[in-house]
This record gives C-alpha cells, sequence and structure tokens, in this order.
C-alpha cells in the first residue's frame, strides 16, 4: 500500500486557480477585485490546511490498522 500526500504548494496554486475562477464570476457581478482576490487566497490556504490534516489522519488510520493487523494476526 502507498500513501502519498500533494505537495502544499501545487495545492495551494490548483485552489487559487479554481477559487479565482468563481472569483472572476464574483467580480462580474460585484466590482471589489481585492476582496475577491482576498478570498480566493484565503480560500486556498485552508484548502491546503484541509488536505494535509485529511492526508495526515489516513496515514494515522492506515498505520493504525498495519499494526492492529499484525498483532491479531500473529496471537
Amino acid at each position: 500500500m502507498k500513501v502519498r500526500l500533494g505537495h502544499p504548494i501545487l495545492i495551494f496554486i490548483h485552489s487559487v486557480a479554481l477559487l479565482l475562477i468563481g472569483c472572476a464570476i464574483g467580480m462580474h457581478w460585484h466590482q471589489s477585485h481585492s476582496a475577491a482576490i482576498w478570498a480566493a487566497v484565503s480560500g486556498a490556504v485552508l484548502i491546503v490546511i484541509n488536505e494535509m490534516i485529511s492526508g495526515f489522519w489516513w496515514v494515522s488510520l492506515t498505520a493504525w490498522w498495519i499494526h492492529k493487523s499484525r498483532h491479531s494476526g500473529g496471537s
């Protein structure tokens, strides 16, 4: 089994790109460019934090499961 986390900078760039598309639509309706850009950057930071927490959670869960299966199988 192989578990890999995405690179935080690449996740951030991907998230900013997606959020800027949504902000571009929002800027079309409301002319606040700086608010839209800060919303995109803030959202991207939160997505990176979410990805890292989720990744570490899955790694911990997998390690626990492997540890449990090795110790219960040998007894």
